[in-house]
């Protein structure tokens, strides 16, 4: 499944535990949604994703070897799907992702005259920085230590 349906399953886990009044496993939750093709480690693996999101969702108990025996929900979950849940997250996320690529491509549709009329902007404000300064102050002294070497060599022999 893609992730925006695993966006949606983590939306609805969450309903269905704000849902419930008392601790649940994972196994009722799949008994109440037979229709979702995972498989209770699956589930597993998106509530682990869930709590490494925000602790503040989803209240667990560990028992019998399994650190997640029941789960039950904190007052936050529903202020989260109030806002749109992880859905909206995925949402938000993409419509970012679309955006960069969209100012990448048209970065690259530039004209060369005006790429080289940016980059001759950008050296003239390098110009101004302290750093550009030092840089130069390094390499002057690095010449000067390479000359000196090898006039030193010259008047050894």
């Amino acid at each position: 499944m893609g992730e925006r349906q695993r966006a949606g399953i983590k939306d609805k886990f969450l309903g269905y535990s704000l849902d419930r009044s008392n601790y649940f496993g994972i196994k009722e939750f799949k008994k109440e949604y037979p229709s979702i093709n995972y498989g209770i480690d699956d589930i597993n693996s998106l509530v682990l994703e869930i709590l490494d999101y925000d602790s503040d969702l989803l209240d667990t108990l560990s028992a019998n070897g399994s650190p997640i025996f029941l789960i039950c929900s904190k007052p936050s979950a529903r202020t989260f799907l109030n806002q749109g849940g992880f859905t909206a997250l995925y949402d938000r996320e993409e419509e970012d992702w679309k955006t960069l690529f969209h100012n990448l491509w048209e970065n690259t549709k530039t004209p060369k005259l005006s790429r080289t009329m940016a980059t001759r902007k950008t050296m003239l404000t390098v110009q101004g920085n302290w750093t550009y300064y030092i840089f130069m102050l390094m390499t002057i002294f690095s010449f000067l230590y390479v000359l000196y070497d090898i006039l030193e060599r010259i008047c050894a022999v």
